[in-house]
């Protein structure tokens, strides 16, 4: 793997959706600077009371809002969850769905999730397709695993705080892949 000057991994990021390798081995969120974090639907209820890991995903996400982007799908998603909840859950989601910069499905972003449905579910195609072509995005927040499997193969740095890297890969963590 070529590192920049600075010292920080390289990381690939494709024009069009297509499986590449993932050139970010045992990269994690501390070891890219710059770039934006695409947050879907998983991550971003975590935001909520008495959601799993949403202790560590505030204190995380806290430090970077600005470079935070979402789409409506993941704000649908939030507001689903919310609507389950008492007033305060709801207006919640509301103030983290205005915090958070949208970015809008491109037709770029649909193609790629058509071809992703092979292997993820729509909804988690939907999230690829826009995170892997923003062309300022090189991470993404998710607490789903098969995302975030696909994602790092198309050379996204995968943000899940609460679990241990890679903690999606059975093979990388046979006995524990989530901690807390």
């Amino acid at each position: 793997m070529n590192a920049h000057p600075a010292g920080t991994p390289e990381v690939y990021r494709p024009d069009v959706c297509v499986a590449s390798p993932a050139l970010v081995v045992g990269a994690s969120s501390r070891d890219v600077v710059g770039g934006r974090v695409y947050v879907d639907g998983s991550a971003l209820c975590r935001y909520l009371p008495l959601a799993p890991h949403g202790e560590e995903w505030r204190t995380w996400a806290q430090r970077r809002v600005p470079a935070l982007v979402t789409s409506t799908l993941a704000v649908l998603e939030l507001t689903r969850v919310a609507s389950r909840g008492e007033f305060r859950t709801r207006m919640l989601a509301r103030q983290v769905a205005g915090r958070i910069e949208p970015v809008r499905f491109s037709d770029q972003a649909l193609a790629c999730a058509a071809m992703a449905t092979s292997v993820l579910a729509p909804f988690a195609a939907l999230h690829l397709g826009v995170a892997v072509t923003q062309p300022d995005v090189t991470m993404i927040a998710t607490y789903d695993p098969a995302l975030a499997a696909v994602a790092e193969i198309h050379g996204l740095v995968v943000v899940t705080p609460g679990f241990v890297p890679g903690w999606w890969d059975p093979a990388a963590h046979p006995a524990e892949r989530m901690s807390g």
